[in-house]
């Protein structure tokens, strides 16, 4: 039967713009037990700018090997087909309008929270009053913090949090750990949930919903999670590494 690999990128095959030790000989390493893809809620860079990353940093991938948190909200908003607001960088929103979503604080039903490090006061004002108006809320990714090469920085969680409490909104978030992105992976991949793993460093995001789905679940501790915070998060993974260079141990 075949294997199938869904491997996160931030913190799991690279920090930052610093890609980690072994990890291109571990993704060929997989390559030769099965298929492979990278799953990723990055939400400030297109799937393009992404996948050039990718290599760029020496690992060979196509869009056939992608799947970004861009793609599943996409197919959700469409079906949703109302007007939105869109906290997220400017390429993004255009992608998004590109292909169809109609983008309008004004009198917008579903607000959505990407990421972007250049957002301001008046961008979560704006989504804040929105939601009091009846919108509902959207996350593209609800880490809380994420790992980088100078070490660790807040993520949109912490804002999501914020307009949850202030608004009594609950969010719906559609990247991992979400079963919509993880049913989205699964048909990319093709495999038995049996024989298929995910490969990531966030208990809350990576492991959390591979356990769910009811795939195996890899943790590495080279990003946001380590052996240590398995009880503080009460997320259990079936595997812990240090890094994915030492996958090999545990795939055969």
């Amino acid at each position: 039967m075949m294997k199938g690999f869904m491997i996160d990128l931030d913190g799991t095959i690279w920090r930052g713009n610093n890609l980690l030790p072994g990890a291109v000989d571990a993704i060929n390493y997989l390559r030769s037990k099965g298929k492979v893809i990278f799953c990723t809620n990055a939400s400030s860079n297109t799937p393009q700018i992404v996948l050039e990353k990718i290599n760029r940093l020496g690992i060979r991938a196509t869009k056939n090997d992608l799947l970004t948190t861009y793609v599943v909200v996409l197919d959700f908003l469409k079906k949703q087909n109302k007007k939105c607001y869109f906290v997220s960088t400017s390429h993004i929103k255009n992608m998004f309008s590109n292909d169809g979503i109609v983008i309008d604080a004004k009198g917008a039903k579903i607000v959505v929270i990407g990421f972007n490090e250049k957002s301001n006061y008046n961008d979560y004002d704006t989504a804040f009053r929105l939601l009091l108006d009846g919108a509902k809320l959207i996350v593209m990714n609800n880490a809380l913090t994420y790992p980088y090469s100078d070490g660790t920085h807040i993520g949109p969680g912490f804002f999501v949090n914020g307009l949850e409490k202030l608004t009594g909104k609950k969010s719906l978030t559609i990247g991992k750990p979400s079963k919509y992105y993880f049913i989205a992976a699964m048909k990319m991949l093709g495999t038995d949930k049996k024989y298929t793993y995910m490969i990531g460093d966030d208990l809350t995001m990576d492991i959390k919903g591979a356990n769910e789905f009811g795939i195996n679940s890899i943790l590495v501790e080279s990003g946001t999670h380590s052996k240590k915070d398995v009880n503080l998060e009460n997320v259990k993974p079936d595997y812990i590494l240090k890094s994915i260079k030492d996958i090999s141990s545990i795939i055969k």
